[in-house]
């Protein structure tokens, strides 16, 4: 498998603690914990535009140790209303100290009640976390460190043996769903 991929954050002092992004998995649906709910409205809007495209376009962030999900819940809700049974998930180290949390209207929250949430189930109202990134000296919300998948949905509802897809499967499901996908 390798060795880990982490990010180069280009600060010296900090090279002793970056935060692990682990590569992309294909995992259960029912594996992941969300911590908030869903807009009823930004999902409808959402599910025409994945079920249109055919395919679900960026893997959802989701904590490695605790399966909390940090970005992506309208993404899987989306998956799991169409009959989805595996969802693709790129894992992040949350205990990272360069990964914060804050609610998206400027207030404090932190990681420990986000976790508590998911564990719980005790789910926060919709788009409350806002949870970014820190590369040097930006920081980036934590959609920037998803893969791009462009995986169609058709090797989302069925369940395989193995948490990759492989590149075989993935062309040759390309090139059978490509008549049906629109240009970018």
């Amino acid at each position: 498998m390798g060795e880990k991929p982490t990010m180069d954050l280009g600060e010296s002092s900090m090279k002793t603690s970056k935060p692990t992004i682990e590569e992309t998995r294909f995992v259960n649906i029912d594996y992941v914990k969300p911590h908030e709910n869903v807009d009823p409205y930004r999902l409808a809007c959402l599910r025409t535009q994945i079920e249109t495209d055919g395919l679900l376009k960026l893997a959802i962030a989701v904590d490695v140790y605790t399966k909390v999900i940090l970005d992506g819940h309208h993404r899987l809700e989306v998956l799991r209303q169409i009959g989805c049974k595996r969802v693709p998930v790129t894992f992040v180290d949350y205990s990272s100290p360069f990964i914060e949390v804050t609610q998206w209207n400027g207030l404090p929250l932190s990681k420990s009640e986000i976790v508590k949430a998911g564990m719980s189930g005790r789910l926060y109202p919709p788009k409350t976390s806002r949870h970014m990134i820190r590369f040097s000296s930006t920081k980036k919300h934590i959609s920037a460190v998803e893969e791009r998948v462009n995986v169609p949905l058709s090797l989302l509802k069925h369940v395989v043996y193995t948490d990759r897809i492989t590149t075989f499967q993935f062309q040759r499901h390309s090139r059978e769903n490509h008549k049906k996908l629109k240009p970018a």
